[in-house]
């Protein structure tokens, strides 16, 4: 079985923490092998390996002496982590469904994290249940469900809740006196499920950002995330991604998209063949994408030509013209005179 990959779940703010404690960023890199600038670049489809995760945590510990790190610092992660999960979660209509939204996209944030909860209708209690694969839990993993799960919950219900119980697959830490002050009494260990129960009145109230409309266009994209995580090794959005931001540093190439992948350049056509594209494709698909919003910007022809790396102005009039059966300059124009030209634009060429 391979080694389940985390993606933003933890890292971030683990190396803010650490940041602020005075550690050095390469000191930080160094310890976890994380590629934190990958991260901002293209959460969540950049996965690392979880152990490298459990190096930062147990570095984090020892830097900052807090055994109990992850349950103190998952009561700040909403700040760090306001991500397609969470947004989503946070739209739906009630404070439950939110819970359950919450739950069903916890594969965006670790692979074969899947919670499940329980609650009755109308109840006022709901609990999550997650399961480590792992043949000896972590304890952090656990901590950081339940205490991100917590968080969440006060957020949700305005912080109108109790955690009535709570239960861990590993062994009572020496400091388990903090598991009481932070969560509840009522610990149970070694348990063949992770897992915590709230109580609350406020289950079936809106949660903080309830709208229908947006819950389901957060939870669409999430579900097309998930479906290209689970499809393969890289993600297609991903590559693009990779590709804009190094057409912003002038570096949008096979071989160096490859690079930040980890793979080779051959291992990437490969993978994009399989996926029935390729790396010009997907090139010409960002450009395709960036000159209109570069154009709208107000730049000229020849500066969209600099910024989306053609050799000459005339390449990128030539592409243009292809794709949208103008050319740049009368679409700008249309642009600037009709607040509807890139609707017009984009109905054009269908």
């Amino acid at each position: 079985m391979s080694e389940p990959r985390a993606s933003q779940a933890g890292a971030l703010w683990l190396r803010r923490a650490l940041l602020e404690h005075g550690v050095s960023e390469n000191k930080i890199r160094s310890v976890s092998d994380i590629d934190f600038d990958r991260i901002s670049m293209s959460y969540p489809f950049y996965r690392f390996p979880i152990s490298n995760l459990r190096k930062l945590f147990a570095f984090a510990a020892e830097q900052l002496d807090d055994p109990a790190i992850a349950l103190h610092l998952s009561q700040t992660r909403l700040n760090e982590a306001h991500n397609l999960r969470t947004a989503a979660a946070s739209s739906a209509p009630t404070n439950f469904e939110a819970m359950t939204t919450w739950a069903k996209y916890s594969p965006l944030d670790l692979t074969d994290h899947v919670i499940t909860v329980d609650h009755a209708p109308g109840g006022n209690e709901l609990t999550l249940h997650a399961k480590q694969s792992a043949a000896i839990p972590d304890a952090w993993l656990s901590e950081l469900f339940i205490g991100t799960a917590k968080s969440l919950m006060a957020w949700f219900t305005n912080d109108h809740y109790a955690i009535v119980r709570a239960g861990f697959e590993h062994s009572a830490p020496a400091y388990v006196e903090e598991y009481r002050h932070t969560l509840c009494r009522e610990l149970f260990f070694e348990q063949k499920l992770t897992s915590v129960t709230f109580r609350s009145r406020r289950l079936e109230d809106p949660a903080p950002n309830a709208s229908r409309y947006i819950h389901r266009v957060f939870c669409k994209e999430a579900d097309s995330v998930l479906a290209e995580l689970y499809e393969g090794p890289i993600s297609t959005t991903e590559v693009k991604q990779l590709i804009f931001f190094g057409l912003e540093r002038g570096e949008a190439s096979a071989t160096l998209t490859a690079k930040r992948l980890d793979i080779d350049r051959s291992t990437l056509a490969r993978q994009l063949r399989q996926r029935r594209t390729s790396f010009s494709k997907l090139l010409a698909e960002v450009r395709k994408e960036s000159a209109l919003r570069l154009l709208k910007l107000g730049y000229s022809v020849r500066e969209v030509a600099a910024e989306l790396a053609y050799s000459e102005p005339s390449a990128f009039q030539h592409a243009f013209q292809k794709w949208y059966s103008m050319s740049p300059k009368r679409y700008r124009e249309r642009v600037l005179t009709n607040s509807e030209g890139l609707v017009d634009i984009e109905s054009a060429q269908n």
